[in-house]
């Protein structure tokens, strides 16, 4: 009988739902909307139902699913399982989220934050496999980021901690979603090269950028940005030199702060890699503290969208190794 674990990335837009087996082999996986604007228990109870179907796919008297894990966007009291803060879920604060998942799966049920997971998978089979202090970042729309010390994620006493996308990088700079000036978010996340790209055009410099937005600034996108950039473009290949070098001194910051041998950088933005990561390893190098700034390694991320239902997975088989040993 071959043993499975459940793995699930509950995200704001969509929940991907993966059979993955002890080795980190994806056998089968679906993706659905999540629709969040129906509310949390619609949400939940249509997720629950997809999850059941997408199991009976799994014959019982072949395969034994283990447990599951879930990534869930947002904090999380892991001691209480309940979510108690999660921006892109609106409504969910306060929702005991681990009981209503076991009550509908009756099975051992273990919850992660979703940049968490990210950071668990990237340990497990990415970038960080073996390494035992290292953070994560992933840049997306904003940023989101993990922190492993001595081989755990480090929570905090609240469960947030690892939020590095709200360090303040510039206490004068632009405005974050947070509500803060500054973050590094303002400065390293698609959204924020977006709206670089817009205040550079503002010049009235020719670019291609514009050209490939018909004039309008409004049909810029991070992905516009970095088609120009690839495409030769000045301006556009400014705006990444720009982003690296806000990057570097939030990485710099983390090396100084933890002293860990690792950066992963992953998510969509780190599709750009070659047009950004070299001003900020330069930035990183001269503002850490002593030899910190050049025995760090930054890398890649490698597992792609993978990387949060295989930290999903890796949840539930450390938590029941450890039970076990």
């Amino acid at each position: 009988m071959q043993e499975l674990i459940l793995a699930v990335d509950l995200g704001g837009t969509n929940v991907r739902v993966a059979a993955v087996n002890l080795k980190g082999g994806i056998l089968h996986k679906i993706s659905f909307p999540t629709e969040a604007s129906r509310g949390r228990e619609k949400v939940v109870e249509d997720t629950l139902a997809k999850i059941k179907g997408f199991l009976g796919g799994f014959p019982r008297e072949e395969f034994e699913v283990m447990g599951g894990g879930f990534g869930i966007p947002g904090a999380i009291m892991l001691d209480r399982g309940i979510v108690s803060q999660s921006p892109n879920l609106p409504g969910w604060e306060g929702f005991e989220i681990l009981s209503r998942l076991q009550e509908g799966l009756r099975m051992p049920i273990f919850i992660e934050n979703d940049a968490n997971a990210y950071t668990l998978g990237e340990r497990w089979l990415g970038s960080a496999r073996g390494v035992r202090d290292f953070c994560c970042l992933t840049l997306g729309t904003g940023v989101g980021g993990g922190i492993v010390l001595n081989g755990d994620i480090w929570h905090g006493a609240e469960g947030k901690a690892g939020e590095i996308g709200h360090m303040v990088i510039d206490v004068d700079g632009p405005p974050c979603q947070c509500g803060n000036r500054g973050c590094l978010e303002a400065f390293a996340s698609g959204s924020a090269i977006r709206r670089m790209a817009i205040e550079a055009i503002k010049g009235n410099e020719k670019t291609d950028l514009v050209d490939r937005c018909g004039g309008e600034t409004e049909g810029i996108t991070a992905k516009t940005v970095y088609e120009s950039a690839r495409g030769g473009d000045r301006l556009s290949r400014e705006i990444f030199q720009r982003m690296g070098m806000y990057l570097g001194v939030g990485l710099a910051n983390l090396a100084n702060l933890l002293n860990v041998e690792l950066m992963v950088v992953g998510g969509q933005v780190s599709e750009a890699w070659d047009l950004f990561i070299d001003p900020a390893r330069r930035e990183l190098e001269k503002r850490a503290l002593g030899s910190m700034g050049k025995r760090v390694k930054v890398e890649k991320a490698r597992c792609g969208d993978d990387a949060g239902i295989l930290g999903a997975a890796y949840l539930v088989k450390r938590k029941l190794e450890r039970r076990k040993g």
